[in-house]
């Protein structure tokens, strides 16, 4: 709190200097000082995260969850491919204005903070690593936002939510844990609620792509049998991207996303809130 007060009594007085500077100078002198400097401190914070990014991926043991700050600065630099935006646009296009929302294996809390908090009454953000509950307490929070320690195996915050995300972690669990989690989200969301999330799919002729992965989807049919039963409408769709750097050549990015609900989902005709198709 006292970061955020100072960060934004130093901007005020930037935001004055520079103006002040701009006005002097003029507009088109000030505007190419400030585009020198901004595109400088770009590259300084892509070194930066970029130190974070192999300190965490390539020293052992390899982790369980991403920082997304990394993501943008470096693989979003790196793959040229808007993964990380697209991850978040999903399921926020399911979120109700002033929704309750369930969070399932949060992560750092990036997408909670960026994507959802600003239409959301509150959100239960839930992980079952203390140390990533840490993080995102420190690094992403906001006042209607709650990070807590909680395995969704065993069990599954009481109350019932407008929406329930699952962005990036189905994977992480095996065939029989998934069905069981999705009956359990089923129960918890009110009516008209919707699921949401994202996961990667199984590259063909390969390993599974991270050692704590215990199920890879091998298509959009393998994955939508998950959610029908128990949810009476479900859809999932695919964003196939370019061959990256460190694939196999001729490999390309294969995402799944899916909505799942016992009434409408985004995309559906009769959806009411912020997008139709």
């Amino acid at each position: 709190m006292i970061f955020n007060r100072l960060r934004r009594q130093l901007d005020t007085l930037a935001t004055t200097l520079v103006l002040g500077v701009g006005r002097r100078i003029g507009k088109q002198r000030s505007l190419q000082i400030a585009r020198r400097a901004a595109f400088l401190t770009r590259k300084l914070a892509q070194f930066t995260h970029r130190q974070v990014f192999e300190l965490q991926w390539r020293v052992p043991p390899e982790p369980e969850w991403q920082d997304h700050h990394t993501s943008i600065y470096v693989l979003w630099d790196r793959m040229r491919q808007p993964v990380v935006v697209e991850r978040g646009c999903v399921s926020a296009f399911a979120l109700k204005d002033g929704s309750e929302v369930l969070d399932i294996c949060c992560g750092d809390g990036f997408y909670d903070y960026y994507f959802y908090s600003r239409r959301a009454k509150r959100i239960t953000a839930v992980d079952f690593d203390p140390a990533v509950i840490a993080y995102a307490r420190t690094y992403n929070q906001a006042p209607n936002i709650s990070y807590e320690v909680c395995d969704i195996r065993a069990h599954i915050p009481q109350g019932s939510y407008d929406n329930i995300i699952w962005n990036g972690a189905i994977e992480h669990f095996t065939e029989d844990e998934i069905k069981s989690i999705v009956m359990m989200l089923h129960s918890h969301l009110k009516p008209g609620g919707v699921l949401s999330g994202y996961t990667i799919a199984a590259l063909p002729g390969t390993d599974k792509q991270l050692s704590h992965h215990e199920y890879e989807f091998r298509s959009k049919e393998d994955l939508l049998r998950f959610f029908k039963p128990p949810f009476s409408n479900a859809k999932v769709f695919e964003t196939i991207w370019a061959a990256i750097p460190g694939l196999p050549e001729g490999v390309r990015r294969h995402n799944l996303y899916f909505y799942a609900a016992d009434d409408v989902v985004p995309f559906d005709d009769r959806w009411p809130h912020t997008i139709r198709a």
